[in-house]
């Protein structure tokens, strides 16, 4: 099949530059799982932007910045700032039903935030802004979405990327896009772990794929744990930092409120600070959890604004109008990614990246909350817009083979996987399944919120024994062969992160190292590098990272 755009990942960036693309392209947007399942579909918080009256781009930008603890990309972090307004203008033109209060915007605030400046709806945002984007692909003839479809590799000719080969999950089948562009949108990391409150599928195939085509990765050392997840659901679900923005507070298993004495911005402290005094305080009572507690904002306003949450930890039989609700931090985001310029650009010419998947420097080494699905639209319309500066138009999509391809594969696929990506448990069978169990409980104890550089490089050694026992049984006849795709990129990601983290010896952001506690800027203000066709990790100033 032949498509001018292969988009993979059915999130808000990969739907978001497929709607902003002109109507005359042929699009594919090829989704892991289920359309709609995705990190994206289970945000919370909402999107970050500048409308309150005291608030300035300039504010935001200073916010976004010193939460990146020094490796921001100031370009990037300006062109986010100054665009999330219009974007999420452009959101409500497309019918996302945004929280409205006095004829404007509901802003909510959260941490690291100096204003209130997160647009929402209720505590439900990510799902909201899906399924308005879902529905507008499927209004669009030039634009086909394809399920329960894991890609495989990228394909070259030359050093051009012209497609890609993915494994049919539901008929086992292998099936090859080729386009004029493709981008990689295939979200973050999160289920590298055993705890996360990402979407299942959330295992950095895209990542995966575009290292091994030869793209240069970056700063795969800053993994960002949430705070604050519900710890009696599995999967983990994530409570919201808007709950904190609306005067939640924190208490250990004593009842202790414990932030005031670690920093000024108490529970609105930045994510990676709080993380790590969570996970102290649970050590220092032998606790499994903390507890959040909202009662203080009295039962009609916690209704209101958090009906999802209320209703979710009702079912677990937890009233949060009556009852403190028992958190822990649970891997959530991933900072770094595949390296693009503000274009969306890899190092690889026809290749491109958004959303999680990519690394354009707005993040640094610590995202500001509800920054990230701005980005993603953002940064959407950036890449988009190169698209269609640099492909030649067609005259029409709607020629014999553009109509075929939309027939043939139109949204809402017929039948469904037999490995369900979407569900809430892990399903991978029998020994492929221990196979990704024992990457996660590595990726936990050695590549978590704390790390030393003795635990990193026994990891990598204990890695490397279980890449030879995957490859052993990926040759027996009886493995699942959509399963296998996965746990390879599963191993290949969580030895990208653990290198990066063993080679960058300071603490920054959402990385902490024991062994060396301290932010060192003498040496470390710089991004960490890796390809396939150089060896070990480099470090490159912000200066030069983006040159292409």
């Amino acid at each position: 099949m032949e498509v001018d755009v292969l988009i993979l990942g059915a999130g808000i960036a990969g739907l978001s530059v497929a709607l902003k693309l002109p109507s005359n392209f042929r699009i594919a947007v090829v989704s892991k799982s289920n359309a709609g399942c995705s990190n994206s579909g289970l945000a919370q918080g909402g999107l970050a932007g500048v409308f309150a009256e005291h608030d300035s781009f300039a504010h935001h930008i200073r916010d976004t910045i010193k939460a990146g603890d020094g490796l921001c990309s100031e370009r990037a972090v300006e062109l986010l700032v100054n665009n999330a307004p219009q974007e999420i203008a452009w959101l409500k033109s497309c019918g996302v039903p945004f929280d409205i209060e006095d004829g404007r915007f509901a802003l909510g605030r959260e941490g690291a935030h100096k204003f209130r400046r997160i647009v929402h709806v209720k505590d439900a945002t990510g799902n909201s802004v899906i399924g308005t984007l879902l529905n507008k692909v499927g209004e669009q003839k030039n634009i086909v979405v394809v399920e329960n479809h894991i890609g495989i590799d990228f394909s070259l000719e030359g050093n051009v990327c012209t497609g890609c080969s993915f494994f049919d999950l539901r008929k086992k089948t292998m099936v090859f896009f080729k386009a004029r562009a493709v981008v990689a949108a295939t979200g973050g990391v999160g289920s590298l772990y055993p705890e996360t409150c990402n979407a299942e599928g959330a295992t950095g195939d895209g990542l995966a794929m575009a290292y091994r085509a030869g793209a240069r990765v970056a700063d795969l050392e800053f993994v960002q744990f949430h705070p604050t997840a519900f710890t009696q659901s599995q999967p983990a679900f994530l409570i919201s930092e808007r709950v904190r923005g609306e005067g939640a507070i924190l208490l250990d298993s004593e009842g202790k409120r414990f932030m005031e004495r670690v920093h000024p911005g108490l529970e609105l402290a930045p994510r990676d600070v709080l993380t790590r005094e969570i996970a102290k305080a649970m050590e220092g009572t032998k606790s499994k959890s903390v507890f959040l507690d909202m009662r203080n904002l009295g039962a009609g306003k916690i209704i209101s604004l958090f009906p999802n949450i209320y209703r979710t930890c009702k079912q677990y039989g937890i009233d949060i109008t009556r009852e403190s609700i028992p958190v822990s931090p649970t891997a959530h985001y991933l900072c770094g990614g595949v390296l693009v310029d503000i274009f969306g650009r890899t190092s690889i010419p026809g290749l491109f990246a958004a959303g999680e998947s990519a690394c354009n420097g707005v993040h640094g080494a610590n995202r500001l909350a509800s920054n990230s699905l701005s980005e993603c639209v953002v940064f959407a319309g950036q890449l988009a817009g190169f698209l269609r500066r640099e492909i030649p138009v067609r005259s029409e999509a709607s020629d014999e083979q553009g109509v075929g391809m939309v027939n043939s594969f139109r949204l809402g696929i017929e039948g469904k996987a037999p490995t369900d990506f979407s569900s809430g448990k892990k399903v991978s069978p029998g020994p492929m399944q221990s196979i990704a169990d024992q990457i996660r409980l590595l990726m936990k104890d050695y590549a978590g919120i704390s790390r030393t550089g003795d635990g990193l490089t026994n990891s990598l050694a204990e890695l490397s024994r279980i890449k030879t026992e995957f490859e052993q049984l990926r040759e027996k006849p009886e493995t699942d062969e959509g399963i296998s795709f996965e746990v390879r990129n599963m191993l290949l990601v969580s030895e990208l992160v653990m290198r990066a983290a063993v080679a960058r010896e300071e603490s920054r952001g959402c990385h902490f190292r024991k062994d060396f506690p301290e932010r060192n800027d003498g040496l470390w203000m710089k991004h960490s590098i890796m390809d396939k066709n150089k060896k070990g990790v480099c470090f490159l100033g912000s200066g030069e990272l983006w040159e292409r």
